[in-house]
Parts: structure tokens; sequence; C-alpha cells
């Protein structure tokens, strides 16, 4: 079962975009779901900074079972 985890304040979400716009901190591969567990509510409600970073860097590669697997971009990479 997946987890949702949702920044509760400023400081954490640009912690979390800085994450993954960093390319030593960023994985390969992110496993996400555009849906927290709670309510089906839409992913942007719970931290938007880190999805906008995921949007900007990662590209589709595998959509199983309503998750979707990124694979962190090669180039034209965007910090």
């Amino acid at each position: 079962m997946p987890i949702s985890f949702a920044a509760s304040n400023e400081q954490l979400a640009r912690a979390n975009e800085a994450f993954y716009r960093g390319p030593a901190t960023a994985p390969e591969y992110v496993l996400c779901a555009l849906y927290s567990g709670l309510g089906q509510r839409a992913g942007i409600q719970d931290d938007a900074p880190a999805l906008q970073a995921l949007l900007d860097n990662y590209h589709p590669d595998l959509v199983e079972h309503g998750m979707l697997l990124l694979q962190k971009n090669q180039q034209a990479w965007k910090g």
C-alpha cells in the first residue's frame, strides 16, 4: 500500500523540492501515484513544489496498477 507524505510547512516543501532538483540527491527512479490515500485527493495538494520538480526533471517509464514509475531525465536538468 502506498503511503502519502505531505509537506506541513513551506520549509519542508522547499526541502523536498531541493531534494528532487539536486542532480546528486535525486533518485534515478520515483514511484508515485497522483492521489493521496485519504479520500483520493490530488497529489498536488500535498507537496506542489516537489511535484513540479518531478514534472520538470523526470519522464514516465511505466504505469502499472495505478502507480506511475518516473525515471530521471539524463539531459536538460532544471535545478
